[in-house]
């Protein structure tokens, strides 16, 4: 029997998509590696561009908390980074809604001011105030 030859399992990227123009790249620890495909396929139909690491180009990280970012990524890199952090619960809720939300309750900041504080040492990533 002939193998059966592979289709191209590539998701379609739309140009014009809710994530159009965005690099991201997507912090493995902390998140089911299943969940990780799915996300980045639909990332993917929806215009985005998935980064294999962190680099100039990237625009956004998703992660799922401090911890794994700075476990992954590193402090040194996260200090140089420009882009926006954001936790993975953004993206859920886009692509429940099906709109692209404002970012600013899923913004993780990295703060250097408060590492160097004495006996805030613990606290790399500050949630915004509601």
């Amino acid at each position: 029997m002939a193998p059966k030859t592979k289709t191209n399992r590539e998701p379609i990227s739309n140009p014009n998509g809710m994530f159009a123009g965005m690099v991201m790249f997507l912090v493995e620890h902390g998140v089911q590696r299943r969940r990780l495909e799915i996300w980045k396929q639909k990332l993917v139909q929806m215009g985005a561009t998935i980064a294999d690491r962190l680099s100039k180009k990237v625009s956004r990280v998703f992660a799922a908390n401090k911890d794994a970012l700075l476990r992954q990524v590193g402090r040194e890199h996260m200090e140089r980074f420009k882009g926006n952090v954001l936790q993975y619960q953004w993206l859920e809720d886009c692509l429940r809604l099906g709109d692209k939300i404002s970012e600013d309750l899923y913004i993780l900041t990295f703060d250097l001011e408060e590492q160097d504080r004495p006996g805030k040492t613990s606290e790399i990533f500050r949630q915004p105030s509601k």
